[in-house]
């Protein structure tokens, strides 16, 4: 199976020609010329990218999803994860809640789990992808906090922005499970649930996704 950069490099500019001292790439116009020690490293590092990230980029690739906003990558990739333990014949994994009093956003929630027939929220997660895990773990909890305290003062008067699904009510959030997940690793430094992949994985993903975007070969938001 052809790498998966290569196959972005083939699509947009014609055929790459790995073998021998050189490497020639075809882009519609004058032939560029590139060293075989480019070449090589363009490869493996490609095929290295293209083990780990290919079936999840597939899987992402016909959702129109706007991909600028770095977190919103991690924020797919775990939904898709968390469709392993909450299968979508029973339940629904929401991105991006957003939760307001009186006409004012006062934050949002990253991951909602409800059950289909209820509505009744299971789950709710709060997604981090930096490099400063520490930094993130503390800026999880405090949003985590931020919102039960609002559910707790001002329930009623909550309105639930979501994209799929019924609107949420605050009685739907009675005893939910509040997570926080971060890139693989993060778990040892005190997060819930780790990703399956880097941050630089899940990076080179978002560019690979913002690419094909560009070139309409994926979906748009």
């Amino acid at each position: 199976m052809k790498p998966l950069l290569l196959t972005y490099i083939s699509r947009r500019y014609g055929p790459v020609f790995l073998p021998g001292t050189i490497q020639r790439l075809s882009m519609g116009g004058p032939m560029k010329l590139f060293t075989s020690v480019f070449a090589a490293i363009l490869f493996v590092s490609a095929s290295v990218f293209a083990n780990d990230i290919q079936p999840v980029f597939e899987a992402l690739r016909d959702q129109p999803v706007d991909y600028e906003p770095v977190g919103q990558i991690c924020e797919q990739v775990a939904r898709l994860q968390l469709y392993n333990e909450y299968p979508s014949n029973r339940y629904t994994i929401n991105v991006g809640v957003e939760y307001s009093v009186q006409h004012r956003t006062i934050g949002e929630l990253d991951i909602v789990i409800s059950e289909n027939k209820t509505r009744e929220v299971v789950l709710v997660g709060e997604v981090k992808c930096w490099k400063d895990l520490g930094g993130a773990l503390d800026k999880a909890k405090d949003q985590r906090s931020r919102f039960i305290r609002t559910l707790q003062k001002q329930g009623p008067s909550i309105v639930f922005e979501s994209h799929e699904g019924a609107p949420f009510v605050a009685r739907h959030f009675r005893s939910p499970k509040y997570v926080a997940i971060a890139q693989l690793g993060s778990v040892n430094k005190g997060f819930d649930i780790n990703l399956d992949y880097t941050l630089h994985e899940l990076m080179e993903l978002r560019e690979l996704l913002l690419r094909c975007q560009a070139q309409g070969e994926c979906a748009r938001p």
